[in-house]
């Protein structure tokens, strides 16, 4: 659209410039026609023509190197745009990058909090465990001592309690028999006792 726009400015400066021209040139030959005007009227009006063609072409000539400088300017400005989309998606993605790594440090702070709670814990449920192990080696211990001891006394009463056990054998083959007549009569007491009531 800019182009179209300096397009028409520069037809429209040229069609000045032509119309400009032309009617220095009718004026300065109508007076001459007339025979009105000197030979030094007409050379300075033929130099200030010449002059205000130079000055137009000049003119026409820094448009031309200004719309060749504002097209290189705007191939700059698009690639600078460019570079700057670029440069933002860069700074994005450098964003992002940058929270997902303050997430997983934030996740991997937590987890070894975490994981320091449960090995404190784990610390004390070692540290429970020595103490009971060792007081339970402390009992098993002390019953390995009372073993040891019962095992002397056993060891000691053995020859004593063998007599007395060869001895009471032969009589609680006796007693068994009057235990067996206890038994049916002690039926019959508790029979008379259900009776009676």
């Amino acid at each position: 659209m800019k182009t179209t726009a300096n397009a028409l400015l520069k037809r429209a400066t040229r069609a000045r410039w032509f119309h400009a021209v032309v009617l220095t040139r009718v004026i300065v030959g109508a007076l001459m026609l007339s025979g009105c005007v000197s030979a030094t009227a007409y050379e300075q009006a033929n130099s200030a023509t010449d002059v205000e063609r130079e000055g137009r072409h000049r003119a026409l000539v820094r448009l031309e190197n200004a719309e060749a400088e504002l097209v290189r300017l705007s191939g700059d400005r698009d690639v600078l745009a460019q570079r700057l989309v670029e440069e933002e998606e860069a700074v994005s993605a450098s964003r992002l990058d940058k929270t997902t790594t303050e997430k997983d440090r934030d996740q991997q702070t937590e987890l070894v909090t975490q994981l320091r709670g449960e090995l404190a814990l784990v610390g004390e449920h070692l540290k429970i465990y020595a103490d009971e192990r060792e007081t339970l080696n402390g009992e098993k211990q002390a019953l390995e001592a009372e073993l040891s001891r019962a095992k002397t006394n056993l060891d000691d009463l053995a020859p004593k309690v063998e007599p007395a056990v060869d001895a009471v054998e032969p009589a609680a083959a006796a007693v068994e028999p009057a235990a067996a007549a206890v038994e049916p009569s002690a039926g019959a007491i508790e029979n008379s006792a259900d009776a009676a009531e």
